[in-house]
């Protein structure tokens, strides 16, 4: 009954503090602490990490345009206050977090059946 509940809410906290909604750069300790519990954040990291690093080239800027300010990949990386963590590290980060969700619930749904 109150799975739907918690993991509605569960969802919309993750969602606000993956740093899509409001950056990294903008939020206190506070908030950046509690944005480590949330899995959307390494996938965001991991995306951008993924999308804009690694020996990417710069995006293409036409030759008419006198500045593109979004050209280099680090200003990219810079503006959302992403780290240049490694893709590994927050894909390792989101199976442990998927390995601590399964067993959470495993155990639950035991104890539920066994009590019942």
């Amino acid at each position: 009954q109150n799975g739907t509940f918690f993991g509605a809410i569960l969802s919309c906290y993750m969602l606000v503090f993956c740093g899509f909604l409001v950056l990294f750069r903008h939020m206190p300790a506070i908030m950046l602490f509690i944005s480590d519990f949330s899995i959307h954040k390494y996938c965001l990291v991991a995306l951008t990490i993924a999308a804009y690093e690694n020996g990417r080239p710069d995006i293409y800027c036409p030759d008419d345009t006198i500045y593109c300010h979004y050209s280099k990949s680090s200003i990219i990386m810079k503006e959302l206050g992403v780290d240049t963590e490694s893709y590994y590290s927050n894909i390792f980060k989101l199976l442990g977090q998927l390995l601590l969700f399964k067993a959470v619930g495993f155990f639950t749904l035991r104890r539920a059946l066994t009590k019942g």
